[in-house]
């Protein structure tokens, strides 16, 4: 049977991130404090202001990918139930469907890994389709336990990542999973602050822990990597950092590079993590600091 989180164990895992989220704050602001010397306290609010800002997009993206998680896994639940076919598993399939604008479609899939349902009606092309060679379907199929996937092209076509669950018949067999698409750029988008939609003080982008991009706020295409990062401004430093934001839970660097005009420029740079089922994504921030000299450096805002 599958065995979902208990709601005082959410509360624990969240009221440790809180306390956790409050140290890391703090010790990223000392530190901020300690190597900016003679940085101005415009600037270290403006730090302040984007680590807070990580923090609050923490939060509301991993309830996201809770409350998705959760639709899966109880969605998986009714379709055991009874082994559930036609209206009533397309009525299940439609609610996973419908959990926001980041899901895009939910699949029913048999023991043999081929799409026997889906919702919505729209991509009613991919039943039949074989989707037993892909990686997590393959664990899943292995060792019957829900997952996420890795952004990946899916059969209907573009790229995407999919939580699935095993399905069991009430007496505890086996008999196929079901899966939600998700694009992970809806998602992280939409729990962005104002100032972090790529209008703002501040860069954001979400990687795999291979680099692969989920979200830029530049613009850079889902899929590219941040090991051959090629966005706006083109910060070499960037790239020989990838490694720390894919190796460390979170942390905190200052990277000197050059700006688009080609002036020297620095970059502070704060990333932390959110997942679930063992799959997880940086959430990175990074803002310029100006140099001395330059317009507004001592009165620069948040906006």
């Amino acid at each position: 049977m599958i065995e979902t989180d208990s709601l005082d164990y959410r509360r624990a895992i969240i009221a440790i991130g809180v306390i956790a989220g409050i140290l890391f704050v703090g010790i990223l602001i000392i530190g901020a404090m300690a190597a900016a010397g003679e940085e101005s306290a415009g600037e270290i609010s403006a730090d302040y202001a984007m680590i807070h800002a990580l923090g609050t997009a923490q939060g509301k993206i991993q309830q996201d990918l809770w409350d998705l998680d959760s639709a899966v896994t109880n969605g998986a639940a009714g379709l055991g139930q009874n082994q559930q076919e036609g209206d009533h598993a397309l009525a299940i399939l439609s609610g996973m469907s419908n959990m926001g604008p980041a899901a895009i479609d939910a699949v029913k899939v048999g023991p043999n890994g081929t799409i026997t349902a889906v919702s919505p009606e729209r991509y009613k092309s991919v039943i039949g389709a074989d989707i037993s060679n892909q990686t997590h379907i393959k664990r899943l199929y292995e060792q019957k336990i829900p997952v996420m996937s890795n952004l990946f092209v899916t059969v209907e076509g573009f790229p995407a990542v999919d939580i699935a669950s095993p399905v069991f018949s009430p007496d505890g067999t086996f008999i196929g999973s079901t899966t939600l698409l998700i694009s992970p750029g809806t998602l992280i988008g939409g729990d962005l602050p104002p100032a972090a939609n790529g209008t703002g003080s501040w860069d954001v982008w979400a990687v795999q822990d291979d680099g692969t991009i989920l979200f830029a706020s530049d613009g850079e295409p889902a899929g590219d990597n941040i090991f051959v990062y090629q966005g706006p401004g083109k910060y070499p430093d960037l790239v020989s950092m990838a490694r720390n934001i894919t190796q460390e839970w979170q942390g905190d660097v200052l990277i000197e590079s050059t700006d688009v005009q080609g002036r020297p420029v620095t970059k502070h740079i704060v990333w932390t993590t959110v997942g679930i089922r063992g799959t997880v994504w940086r959430l990175v921030f990074g803002r310029e600091i100006p140099s001395p000299g330059t317009a507004d450096f001592f009165n620069e805002t948040i906006v």
